[in-house]
């Protein structure tokens, strides 16, 4: 894992959901601090997030107007799996990296990009459900 202070470090997977195309991973470094958790499901539409990637080797984020929390029916069982859409213009490469709301705070995992330019995240409720205990 390449850090933005360019240290390379090698991280260690603690834990998958492959569900939700997900993974904890771990790495062994000093002086990093933890990044602030926000409870996604006081997200609101029209509440303004930003994207935080590193797509191309390059560090970039995306600050989009709107955003939309929605239920996406998928899978054999057609399971209900909550999810942010937001207009954040991803780029390969964005997938893993955190949505913010405006006061920092973690809300979502970029995930995916539909119909060419919505990004999708995975809900910070979700992630923290998904790998609690881990």
């Amino acid at each position: 894992m390449t850090l933005p202070d360019g240290r390379d470090l090698p991280a260690r997977v603690i834990a998958k959901e492959p569900e939700l195309d997900l993974a904890l991973l771990q790495i062994d470094a000093q002086g990093l601090a933890p990044a602030l958790v926000a409870d996604s499901r006081g997200l609101q539409v029209g509440q303004m997030v930003l994207a935080v990637g590193h797509p191309g080797g390059r560090w970039a984020w995306s600050l989009p107007g709107s955003s939309a929390v929605w239920q996406r029916r998928d899978g054999p069982a057609a399971s209900q799996v909550p999810i942010i859409r937001s207009d954040v213009v991803l780029a390969p490469g964005n997938s893993g990296g955190p949505l913010v709301n405006a006061a920092g705070g973690v809300v979502g995992i970029n995930t995916l990009i539909v119909g060419g330019d919505l990004g999708v995240a995975i809900p910070s409720h979700m992630v923290e459900l998904s790998l609690r205990g881990h």
